[in-house]
Formats: C-alpha cells, structure tokens, sequence
C-alpha cells in the first residue's frame, strides 16, 4: 500500500510520487537490523565511535511515520488501535540518534566491557536509543 507523497511537477504538469508504507502491525513484527560501532583514536578529539548501518529499506530502524506526525518511536499516532502507517525514512534513524554520542549512550543496563569494534545491539529506553555488544555478532 502506498501513501500520497508531495507534488512532483512532470512535464508541466502536478503528479504525485507513490511512497512505499507498511502499517504499524507490519512494522512491530521486524527485528532490528545489525548495527555496528567502529572505535577510532583522534590525537585531538581522543576516542571517537561511529555507528554505521547496512540495513535495506523498510528495513525496522529506517522507518518514521508516513503521517509525519514528529514522533521519535514507532508505532506512532492515536490512541491503542489507531496508529500511523510508515515508511522507510532514507536512512536509519537510529544512526541519526546515536550520532557523535556513542560513549554517552552505552545501554547503562549492559556490562562494563572493554571498548571494541564490532556489532551492537540498539534498544529504545523511554526517551532515547541505547546500544550494548551484540552476544553473538548476529543480531541487533
């Protein structure tokens, strides 16, 4: 199913572009993709991660809300029953969030761990996204 996405002009004429949604139902049954953090020493900033993602689209970190309604999490919208179809955003979203704050969003539930390359496990905690080391390297 699609949603209505904004006036493109072709050939003079106004058209609009049909953009990919999946429902909210659809969207709770992905799992997270593998994300990875990637460790690198600046001489002037010190320690730096990065996070990258390789996720195709509609993949579960890529989505917003096709309503673009501004939420932070999905399922958005309504009230229990009455959510917001979504669509794939470009990019992952949860590498946007983590973006410049690896060493301040280390999931405060996970162990102390040496610091490491490798894949992580993201979580959403109330109001942000935390990521630990993956267990198994497999999943996200």
């Amino acid at each position: 199913m699609t949603a209505p996405s904004p006036a493109v002009r072709v050939g003079g004429e106004a058209t609009r572009a049909a953009v990919p949604t999946i429902s909210a139902e659809q969207a709770r049954a992905l799992t997270m993709p593998l994300h990875r953090v990637t460790w690198t020493i600046d001489a002037g900033d010190g320690v730096l991660g990065e996070f990258t993602c390789d996720a195709p689209p509609l993949s579960a970190c890529r989505l917003v809300c096709a309503e673009d309604c501004g939420a932070e999490q999905w399922p958005c919208g309504g009230g229990e029953v009455d959510y917001h179809r979504m669509r794939d955003g470009g990019e992952c979203q949860v590498v946007l969030f983590l973006d410049g704050g690896a060493r301040d969003s280390y999931d405060p539930d996970a162990p102390t761990m040496p610091v490491r390359s490798g894949p992580v496990e993201v979580r959403w905690l109330d109001d942000y996204y935390a990521w630990s080391y993956a267990a198994d390297g497999s999943t996200s």
